[in-house]
């Protein structure tokens, strides 16, 4: 994910954007045009993931909802991995802020230690962190009993992000960053 945000990292040359414009491709347009490879490159990374996750664990099953569950935390990931490296201007600054947030969620999620040797605060936040979402209905897809409803929420956080990620690129684009 960061190699593929390294890409987004990099600035378009003022002559594309220029050209962009005069055809009347506004930034949403460049964001669609970053934002759709990427978002093949999660779906690709994910069902593989997903493929190894079948063969070697038999609760594991490709059904319409672990499919849906799938596709939704590839579109969750590639939101945010657009996000971080729209807001950062250049791209370590976006590979530092996107590892940086993820071992955050990660640890906040109860990725590293159970829940119970977390501060109630974290336990507090973990509904809110779109990573601790995906790890809950990674936990539960491994045991073959992942939900719909686990796969509204990511398909939720993935569109709240991809709201913050409309108004950056706005921002951005209006403050003459990009």
């Amino acid at each position: 994910g960061a190699g593929m945000g390294s890409f987004l990292g990099t600035p378009a040359p003022k002559t594309f954007s220029e050209q962009l414009r005069r055809n009347g491709m506004g930034s949403f347009s460049l964001e669609l045009s970053l934002f759709v490879p990427l978002v093949l490159f999660y779906l690709l990374f994910v069902f593989l993931l997903g493929g190894i996750a079948s063969v070697l664990l038999p609760a594991f099953t490709f059904s319409g909802i672990s499919v849906l569950y799938l596709f939704c935390t590839a579109l969750c990931f590639a939101t945010y991995t657009q996000l971080i490296f729209s807001v950062m201007k250049n791209t370590g600054r976006g590979i530092l802020l996107f590892v940086f947030l993820g071992l955050l969620m990660i640890i906040v999620g109860g990725g590293f230690l159970p829940y119970a040797f977390l501060p109630n605060v974290c336990s507090g936040l973990t509904p809110y962190l779109s990573l601790s979402a995906c790890l809950a209905g990674f936990r539960k897809l491994a045991g073959g009993i992942v939900t719909l409803n686990d796969s509204l929420l990511l398909l939720v956080h993935g569109l709240l992000l991809f709201g913050a990620l409309m108004a950056s690129s706005a921002f951005c684009r209006k403050e003459g960053r990009a």
